[in-house]
C-alpha cells in the first residue's frame, strides 16, 4: 500500500533540478569568461519565447548531470519563429553522444518541416569517445540533416568555444559562421596530433582560431569581440533573411529622413574626381542605404571585395562592391 510519505518521496521537483543544473553551469562557465548554453539562448531569442524540448532527456542524476550536453527547442527572433540548439560545455565538456545527436538531428528535421531558420550555438569538446562508434555516427546523421536543410532554410552557426573533429563539418557547411575572438576554435584535429603526425608545431589560434578563419581560410563570416557581439550579429542577419526558400522576405516601412537624403546627395563628395585615387566603398554604401545601416559579411577576407546586407526603401538587399582601398578593387585569381 502506498503511503502519503512514500508518494511525497516519489515526486520529483524538476524546477529545483533545473535551477541546480543552471547554477552548476554558471559556476563552470562564468569562471572561463563564457556564458552558459541557456544564457546564450536567452540572449538570442526574444524574451520568454524559447520553449525547450527534452530538458532532462539523457540525464543521470546519479552520475552528477541532469540532462544531455545540448539544449534544443524553438523560440522567436524579432518575432519570427526559429529553431535553436546550444551545446552545454558544463556537461561532459559539451561532448556529443547518441542522445545529443538524436536531439540535434530531430531539431534540424523539425526546422525543415516547419520551414524556419536554425541556429547552432557551438561549444563542445567533440565526440564522446566513451560511446565509441555510436557517438561518432551521430556526426554523420547531423551532417546529413544539415545538408538536407541547405538551400531550404537559413542555417547560422555561432562558434563560442572549441569545435573539433566531426563537429566542424556541419558548421562549415552552414550559411553563416560567426566566431568570437578569444574562445572560438575550429579544426579537424588539434595541435598535439598535428605535431605527432607531421612534426609541425602550431598553436591553437594559428591552426583554427577565429582570426585565422576570418582572414585566411574564409570559413568564418564575422569576427565577434565577445559572445554578446556574436549573438547580436546573428540576430541582425535575421532582418535580411527569409524564413525559407519559398518565403518572400517582408519589406519594412520606410520614410526617407533628411539625414538619408543629405547622405545620398553627398556620394559625389566621397568619390574623388581622379580615378586613380582610392576611396572607401563602404562609405558609399552607407550613404545610399536606409539609415546608413550596412551589415558587412566577411569583412576581413578578400578585402578587395565588399559584400553584405542592407535595406533600400524598406526592401532587404544584398550588396557586392569592389573596394578600391585594397588592391585597387581587383580580384586575386590564381
Amino acid at each position: 500500500m502506498t503511503t502519503a510519505s512514500s508518494t511525497e518521496k516519489a515526486v520529483v521537483d524538476y524546477t529545483a533540478l533545473a535551477a541546480a543544473a543552471d547554477e552548476k553551469a554558471k559556476n563552470f562557465q562564468h569562471t572561463k569568461g563564457k556564458l552558459t548554453a541557456r544564457e546564450r539562448i536567452d540572449m538570442l531569442c526574444d524574451e520568454g519565447s524559447f520553449v525547450e524540448h527534452g530538458r532532462f532527456f539523457g540525464g543521470d542524476p546519479a552520475q552528477g548531470f541532469l540532462g544531455a550536453a545540448v539544449a534544443t527547442g524553438f523560440g522567436t527572433v524579432g518575432g519570427r519563429p526559429v529553431a535553436v540548439y546550444s551545446q552545454d560545455f558544463s556537461i561532459r565538456g559539451g561532448t556529443l553522444g547518441k542522445v545529443e545527436g538524436q536531439k540535434i538531428t530531430d531539431l534540424i528535421e523539425r526546422a525543415v518541416q516547419q520551414g524556419v531558420p536554425c541556429f547552432a550555438l557551438l561549444d563542445s569538446g567533440g565526440a564522446r569517445i566513451q560511446e565509441g562508434v555510436g557517438g561518432l555516427a551521430m556526426y554523420g546523421r547531423i551532417f546529413r540533416a544539415s545538408c538536407q536543410a541547405s538551400g531550404f532554410i537559413p542555417q547560422i552557426s555561432v562558434i563560442l568555444g572549441p569545435c573539433a573533429g566531426g563537429a566542424v563539418y556541419s558548421p562549415a557547411m552552414t550559411d553563416f559562421v560567426i566566431m568570437t575572438k578569444e574562445n572560438a576554435h575550429m579544426f579537424v584535429t588539434g595541435p598535439d596530433v598535428v605535431k605527432a603526425v607531421t612534426g609541425e608545431v602550431i598553436s591553437l589560434d594559428d591552426l583554427g582560431g577565429a582570426q585565422m578563419h576570418n582572414s585566411v581560410s574564409g570559413v568564418a563570416h564575422y569576427l565577434a569581440d565577445d559572445e554578446e557581439d556574436a549573438i547580436d550579429y546573428a540576430r541582425s542577419l535575421m532582418d535580411y533573411l527569409p524564413q525559407n526558400c519559398n518565403d518572400e522576405q517582408s519589406n519594412y516601412s520606410y520614410q526617407p529622413s533628411p539625414e538619408d537624403i543629405e547622405a545620398a546627395m553627398g556620394v559625389g563628395d566621397i568619390i574623388p574626381d581622379d580615378p586613380r585615387m582610392p576611396y572607401d566603398v563602404v562609405e558609399v554604401i552607407e550613404a545610399i542605404v536606409d539609415h546608413g545601416e550596412f551589415v558587412e559579411v566577411q569583412e576581413h577576407w578578400a578585402k578587395s571585395m565588399v559584400i553584405g546586407f542592407a535595406c533600400i526603401e524598406g526592401r532587404p538587399v544584398g550588396i557586392v562592391a569592389d573596394q578600391p582601398m585594397h588592391n585597387a578593387g581587383t580580384l586575386d585569381v590564381e
